[in-house]
């Protein structure tokens, strides 16, 4: 992972980022006193260096939960967000604007999206151009997000129109699929990494028996 991702990933979530190089340093310190540790008993050295494989495999996960964690929130925002216009095309719908709407929708969703909301709406007060509706959409790093983004500050400049209201619907249909989508493909990919243990540990206990016997009949030679 680069820098600036990590970085920008640990911004998103709020997290230090010494916090997961601290992990990631205690798991390969404690790895390699381990290592040397049954190296120094046993003097068996392709066992040793299979506990160090095992090391730099696990000093990934930090960064591996990370980034899953980051995906998460995206889809969890998006999932929140078209809530977030359901509230507001009903509201439109019986004469308020989108500053009024936006004000009575962000106390219906989640604390993370009123947050981004009040946001927007102090941004607005300040800027009226199409800027504070595309800061408001980066925070989503989705294009459905920012094709909504943009239809509402249309909304906002004229007024409520039928024909933009009318492509509501579909964008947040698309917005429901990729979340329901995204929920599938995780599941599917717990099940995989829940079905390979058996199969991890079984690879673990015939190496470490092939890398037992080398070590015995290269002793012996």
């Amino acid at each position: 992972m680069k820098k600036e991702t990590f970085l920008s990933n640990c911004l998103f979530l709020n997290i230090n980022p010494k916090k997961i190089k601290k992990q990631q340093y205690l798991i390969l310190v404690m790895g390699f006193l381990c290592s040397a540790l049954y190296y120094f008993l046993s003097r068996e050295i392709y066992i040793t260096l299979v506990f160090l494989l095992l090391t730099f495999l696990l000093f990934q996960q930090p960064l591996n939960a990370l980034t899953s964690k980051v995906k998460k929130k995206y889809q969890d925002n998006e999932a929140n967000f078209s809530d977030l216009i359901s509230y507001l095309i009903i509201l439109l719908d019986n004469g308020f604007n989108i500053y009024q709407g936006l004000e009575i929708s962000k106390e219906y969703v989640s604390e993370v999206l009123q947050k981004e909301i009040e946001i927007l709406l102090s941004e607005i007060d300040n800027d009226k151009t199409i800027l504070p509706f595309q800061n408001f959409a980066n925070k989503f790093n989705s294009f459905i997000v920012m094709q909504i983004s943009l239809l509402l500050f249309q909304l906002e400049q004229e007024g409520y129109v039928s024909d933009y209201l009318a492509r509501f619907p579909n964008l947040i249909e698309k917005m429901r699929e990729n979340y329901n989508s995204y929920k599938l493909h995780k599941r599917k990919d717990e099940f995989s990494i829940y079905s390979l243990i058996p199969l991890v540990a079984l690879l673990i206990v015939i190496f470490t028996f092939t890398f037992a016997i080398l070590g015995a009949f290269m002793g012996g030679l």
